[in-house]
């Protein structure tokens, strides 16, 4: 009986430990603010961002051409239309930015994310998102466009993916910021700076 003791409690012991080994960390990314501005502060109005209902707070991931899961353990710190509403309104509204004329027409940008994903396959990170700039005076659609921005990433880890996001984000910016600069050319709303 005393052997059993001594071969039965290391086992007790031993079991015990892996039972109470604590679940992985839940870890949160962002994509961050953007660190070069427009050239101009436009003033515009960024609208509330529609999202498709897949891409909320848990990362998305895609591994083959219809294969789709979520990482439960790595999760955005906000949903991405929330972070991509906050880089907008901070990269096209710039206070450190020289604004447009008063008489120019007020601006509001309406966007829909339609992809915000990781390929594990490709090893990139694939936005894609609908933008339109309108005139909120007449409510007449100046562009619209869809955006299709895809980043190398150097490793297959939830931080590549958020730096990889981070500059797609910053490039579909500099798009829109174009678009809006010959908005402003050739309906000459642009008549200089203040």
């Amino acid at each position: 009986m005393k052997n059993l003791f001594y071969f039965i409690f290391p086992l007790i012991v031993t079991s015990g430990c892996c039972f109470n080994s604590s679940p992985p960390k839940t870890e949160y990314f962002n994509i961050s603010t953007p660190s070069i501005h427009a050239q101009y502060n436009y003033r515009i109005e960024v609208d509330p961002i529609n999202v498709e209902e897949l891409y909320g707070s848990k990362m998305v991931f895609s591994k083959a051409p219809h294969s789709i899961f979520f990482d439960n353990f790595n999760r955005w710190a906000q949903s991405p239309h929330k972070m991509l509403a906050l880089y907008f309104n901070i990269y096209f509204n710039n206070p450190a930015s020289p604004t447009l004329k008063n008489n120019s027409s007020p601006l509001k940008l309406n966007a829909s994310i339609l992809k915000f994903v990781c390929d594990l396959t490709k090893k990139e990170c694939l936005l894609c998102v609908e933008v339109s700039v309108v005139n909120s005076m007449d409510n007449k659609t100046l562009f619209k466009e869809i955006y299709i921005e895809k980043q190398n990433m150097n490793k297959l880890t939830a931080s590549s993916f958020a730096s990889s996001m981070s500059k797609a984000v910053k490039t579909v910016s500099e798009k829109i910021e174009k678009e809006m600069n010959n908005i402003y050319k050739d309906t000459n709303l642009k008549k200089g700076t203040e």
